[in-house]
């Protein structure tokens, strides 16, 4: 990080490494049936990156920047799977090693950003902004099959579009922060379902676009809202499963990808009590309907649909109660869907049934918190 001019710049590298062993048992058919699908993966990414900021001279409200990000990455997985007729299998993890053992991946990108950004004024600013994006592929660590253990996804690629305005108002008293963004997908990894596994495909091309708002607001000295909202469209182009099912553009969905969210929040100062402070928190979130899994296995239209939602949650905290010698202690009483709205936030679709999970019920809890 460094300063010369009218250039601020910033330079980077990074290195990550994981491991992990994931083992998995399922029991079909009252308990005749066992599959072991244990999955062993590792990866290693390293990055060097970049970003350079321009201020022109006698234009210092205007601020330039390009940046860029090049990326490697390694990814190597081993599995064990074995399936068990009869009853001979056990429903227990077990642990034997790896049966087999597919070729490591390597993935390679450079993604590039521009943007320009525009202080109108000292609570107003205007930015445009072009980014590339890149999420590497892999292997799918559920799949059920060797053969389709051996078989990766490919890496997903992005390029986006983002123009908005950052801003206060009221004398400060209100934030309000607005972006309209456009985006290309290129083989975007999107879940479906295979027997009974959950499995990445790549739709190969798609674009989403749509508008996003942020606001924050002093309404007293002791109540302040916030909100966040978003609406988000989206058409798949091309969407080749390969094979007798050929191109399902026309019927996919894009998983987990509601088209309208909401967030609202209160919170709420209390007068000091003397022995501590109290404050009121309540948040209410909002989903449209979004569908769990984008196509079935056999390229029909999926029947995943999570029905629109809105759940409030509250939490209601005493805290700065001295102790003495610098301890303090805090309350908090907290609920969690405190109108026990009853929805699924999980649904699967093994094409001749369903399957689903229900979301958390209404929840509360006390926590206590010392500090000292």
């Amino acid at each position: 990080m460094g300063s010369t001019g009218q250039l601020d710049y910033v330079l980077g590298l990074y290195h990550f490494e994981d491991e992990v062993t994931a083992l998995r048992v399922q029991q079909f058919s009252n308990a005749t049936f066992h599959r072991y699908g244990n999955a062993y993966l590792e990866n290693e990414n390293q990055a060097a990156f970049g970003q350079v900021d321009y201020t022109p001279a006698g234009h210092e409200s205007l601020t330039l920047s390009v940046g860029a990000r090049w990326t490697t990455e390694k990814k190597s997985m081993q599995r064990f799977l074995q399936s068990l007729f009869s009853g001979t299998g056990s429903f227990a993890l077990v642990d034997p090693g790896p049966n087999l053992t597919p070729p490591e991946l390597d993935f390679s990108n450079t993604s590039l950003m521009f943007s320009a950004a525009y202080r109108v004024s000292d609570r107003l600013n205007l930015y445009a902004k072009y980014a590339e994006g890149f999420r590497s592929g892999g292997y799918d660590g559920q799949a059920s099959s060797a053969a389709a253990a051996a078989v990766p996804f490919a890496s997903e690629e992005l390029t986006t579009i983002e123009a908005g305005m950052k801003s206060r108002w009221l004398a400060d008293r209100l934030q309000l922060n607005l972006a309209a963004f456009y985006t290309e997908y290129d083989d975007m990894q999107v879940t479906s379902f295979t027997g009974t596994v959950a499995t990445v495909l790549n739709a190969g091309a798609s674009n989403l676009y749509g508008l996003e708002l942020e606001a924050q607001a002093l309404l007293t000295d002791r109540l302040r809202a916030s909100l966040g909202a978003s609406y988000l469209e989206y058409e798949i182009d091309r969407f080749d499963m390969g094979g007798t099912i050929g191109d399902v553009a026309d019927r996919a969905e894009i998983n987990n990808a509601p088209r309208n969210t909401v967030n609202v929040a209160l919170d709420y100062d209390f007068p000091s009590l003397g022995f501590g402070e109290l404050a009121l928190h309540l948040n209410y979130n909002y989903w449209a309907a979004a569908h769990a899994i984008a196509i079935k296995s056999n390229g029909q239209a999926p029947n995943s649909e999570l029905s629109a939602r809105g759940l409030l949650d509250a939490r209601l905290t005493l805290s700065g109660i001295e102790l003495g010698s610098g301890a303090k202690l805090q309350f908090a009483l907290w609920g969690m869907n405190i109108t026990d709205k009853r929805y699924f936030d999980n649904i699967i679709d093994f094409t001749s049934f369903r399957a689903g999970t229900l979301g958390w019920p209404a929840t509360y809890g006390l926590e206590a918190t010392l500090d000292f």
